[in-house]
């Protein structure tokens, strides 16, 4: 899984609640793509599935997936695993879940 990348805002800074994406590229050691068969996402400090997870496999060894981020700021750890349980190059990474606006038709 060395091979296997992340790309997208998804690794990087969100906004509390949001949904957001992550393109996963499956290579094998020669760099050509590979089904690695499913990817699994968690976030920390639960280890649990965030909310509102699909995985799709858009193409072979290209996978798309969404997922809503924490509703509460702060930073959290996304892993992002191959066959269960084998990390994904540079997993876990750090998440850095920003506040949400203010919607002022909400307040009182």
């Amino acid at each position: 899984p060395y091979n296997t990348r992340a790309f997208g805002k998804g690794v990087q800074v969100v906004v509390a609640g949001t949904e957001v994406e992550v393109a996963v590229h499956s290579r094998d050691r020669f760099q050509n793509r590979t089904s690695n068969g499913t990817v699994s996402v968690r976030i920390s400090p639960n280890n649990e599935e965030p909310l509102a997870l699909t995985v799709t496999e858009h193409a072979l060894g290209e996978f798309r997936v969404k997922y809503t981020t924490p509703p509460v700021a702060g930073v959290y750890l996304l892993t992002l695993a191959v066959q269960h349980d084998q990390h994904i190059y540079n997993s876990p990474y750090a998440l850095h879940v920003t506040p949400a606006g203010v919607d002022e038709s909400k307040c009182t």
